[in-house]
């Protein structure tokens, strides 16, 4: 904790999101929606848990959270599915290029290969 705020003394802002909040919501929506009709449909998720990942650009780790979440609390994911519109892959697309935008610019943290 103390080398955060070391960082945070040299360069105030830090550290910066990898992805704007609009994006991160549509990500986290199309993860509900997904695995609402893949609850809804019988289809086991253990093999496309790593496929969703790769195609919103998270990690598989973050879909394992996130369903594992939903999991815990099956009537907060009904909510939310009722509660939103439905989100496609356009719409990621399009924020997926907003956040884009802000990290050329610097408002964003840069994406790093592992």
């Amino acid at each position: 904790m103390s080398n955060l705020a070391k960082a945070r003394e040299v360069r105030p802002g830090m550290p910066r999101r990898t992805r704007t909040e609009a994006e991160a919501a549509v990500v986290d929506q199309l993860i509900r929606q997904w695995w609402h009709y893949a609850e809804i449909r019988g289809i086991p998720l253990g093999c496309s848990i790593r496929a969703m990942g790769r195609k919103l650009g998270c990690s598989y780790e973050h879909v394992r959270d996130v369903v594992k979440r939903h999991r815990a609390h099956p009537e907060e994911l009904q909510r939310a599915v009722c509660r939103n519109r439905m989100v496609t892959m356009q719409d990621f697309e399009q924020e997926h290029a907003r956040s884009e935008e802000l990290r050329t610019g610097g408002g964003l943290r840069p994406r790093t290969r592992r």
